[in-house]
């Protein structure tokens, strides 16, 4: 007498409904919480200013914070400020000829201006990051715009 099961066999995939859940929830976790984040690590205190425009996305981003040897990134990439003057320099490539540098109220006056006419030589519209005030105290930042200079490359 042969004995045959007459429970249903279950599909393999079946078993593989919890793995894409857990997946599908680590690329959202992922796409979102790296959104939130500009660079870990580096603190930044811009400038304040009434003048305010809505940020800009398709920009090339240049971070540099105050001091003697201050930290610099460009596009999220660590560089030093005479390496960053070079690239500045050149001609853009292939990505967006705008520029936003977001700069630490405390740097020198001097690397700015480095970093506006490296900016300019290289064909590169500049925009300047900063942070409107507070309504109680002008000192007090609040959320980070962007402050469009005057002057850009369109000058030319």
């Amino acid at each position: 007498m042969k004995l045959e099961s007459t429970l249903n066999r279950r599909p393999a995939l079946l078993h593989l409904a919890p793995v894409f859940d857990v997946m599908a929830l680590m690329v959202v976790f992922y796409l979102v919480g790296t959104t939130l984040v500009h660079h870990s690590g580096v603190a930044i205190t811009p400038p304040v200013s009434v003048a305010q425009l809505p940020p800009l996305d398709s920009a090339r981003k240049v971070l540099l914070t105050a001091g003697d040897n201050p930290q610099v990134f460009f596009d999220r990439e660590q560089l030093t400020f005479e390496s960053l003057l070079e690239r500045l320099g050149k001609k853009p490539e292939n990505g967006s000829d705008t520029v936003y540098l977001k700069v630490d109220q405390y740097t020198s006056i001097g690397k700015l201006m480095q970093l506006w006419d490296a900016a300019k030589k290289g064909g590169y519209k500049i925009y300047q990051g900063s942070q409107e005030p507070s309504k109680g105290n002008p000192r007090v930042s609040g959320s980070d715009r962007v402050n469009r200079l005057q002057r850009s490359s369109e000058s030319k």
